[in-house]
């Protein structure tokens, strides 16, 4: 009887460890969830100003171009 005793008792903690794991696989998921659902959001809002942003340079009256500060090479500029 008590080594059926224990041996329940052993199985009630490794449930009880488990099930804790379990817990804390899914709070893990939860917090991976919403990071990357942030990410989207934030990915999302840079691909939308990066577009505006090209299209005010692009579209502008005024000649505009960018360099490379080191060698000085043009690396864009728009149509004007």
């Amino acid at each position: 009887m008590k080594d059926q005793t224990k041996t329940r008792q052993t199985l009630i903690g490794k449930l009880a460890s488990l099930k804790e794991r379990i817990a804390e696989l899914e709070q893990s998921e939860l917090k991976g969830k919403q990071a990357e659902e942030t990410l989207l959001e934030f990915e999302a809002k840079l691909k939308e100003a990066e577009e505006t942003y090209r299209n005010i340079f692009m579209n502008s009256q005024t000649g505009l171009f960018r360099t490379e500060i080191e060698t000085g090479i043009m690396l864009e500029a728009n149509d004007s």
